[in-house]
């Protein structure tokens, strides 16, 4: 089967924990280019279905990842904003590694700069995030999310 965004839509926090650990790290010029993206299950109420779907409802419509960076689109069509850069690097550890989207940026508010997300690739051309903010010298899990190059979907960008 070969898995595409939508696919992922419905997976629950087991299902996603699995194609996590056995995706791979993507090198940096492999994610690039406009991204459609998808929030996905995560801790406590994040887990249920409801919150997924409200999830989805959220004005996150993607993002655009480029060479050691990137940026997030913000709004509803066709009203989007680039907001909430992060810069970019490949991370390999004992985890195993992703390529990492770092938030911890001036310009970014000062909460949003706690921020990291780590993704690998699962199938070719599609991602999968887990999101996570630094807490004390540590990371704390909040939630997974996917995405996919947005090739002929254009992003409307403001």
């Amino acid at each position: 089967m070969h898995l595409r965004l939508d696919d992922l839509r419905d997976a629950d926090l087991s299902e996603l924990y699995a194609l996590y650990e056995e995706g791979e790290v993507p090198d940096e010029e492999d994610v690039r280019g406009e991204m459609r993206g998808l929030t996905l299950a995560g801790r406590g109420v994040a887990r249920t279905r409801l919150w997924r779907r409200a999830a989805n409802l959220a004005p996150w419509a993607g993002m655009r990842i480029e060479d050691r960076g990137g940026v997030n689109h913000v709004g509803y069509p066709p009203l989007v904003f680039d907001r909430y850069g992060f810069e970019t690097y490949v991370e390999r550890d004992k985890e195993g590694g992703a390529l990492v989207l770092d938030y911890d940026m001036e310009e970014n508010p000062y909460a949003l700069r706690r921020l990291e997300e780590r993704l690998r690739e699962i199938e070719d051309g599609l991602f999968l995030g887990r999101s996570y903010l630094r807490v004390g010298g540590r990371r704390v899990f909040l939630h997974y999310y996917a995405v996919e190059p947005a090739e002929g979907r254009e992003i409307p960008i403001v």
